[in-house]
């Protein structure tokens, strides 16, 4: 169970990321896909290590990390008539995301207890 949690979060960051990058790229030209890719992407990056090393915190911020991108695929999703199923893919991902590295982490906090 914490194996299929661990690799379902580390799926869904990865899926998170790509889809954001391919979204911020495709959505705006020149220097604004920098800055949105800077914007958008890299928060993602930041719990990476840890999650990878399987440190118990890393998840955590991971989970507090997704339920930005959760809030904005809401908000996307209610808000842009053109851009629903955008949202819905955002908001499905973050929400297995913050799923996945909270039971990870509750886990591994219940192991080293």
């Amino acid at each position: 169970m914490a194996t299929a949690m661990r690799w379902l979060t580390l799926a869904a960051l990865a899926g998170l990321a790509l889809f954001v990058v391919g979204w911020a790229l495709g959505a705006w030209p020149g220097a604004v896909a920098v800055s949105a890719f800077a914007l958008f992407a890299l928060p993602l990056v930041l719990p990476l290590r840890g999650m990878l090393a399987n440190r118990p915190k890393a998840y955590v911020w991971g989970a507090l990390i997704a339920l930005l991108y959760l809030l904005h695929g809401l908000v996307t999703l209610i808000s842009s008539p053109g851009e629903q199923a955008l949202g819905v893919v955002e908001a499905v991902l973050a929400t297995a995301l913050l799923l996945g590295a909270s039971l990870h982490a509750r886990w591994l906090a219940l192991q080293q207890a």
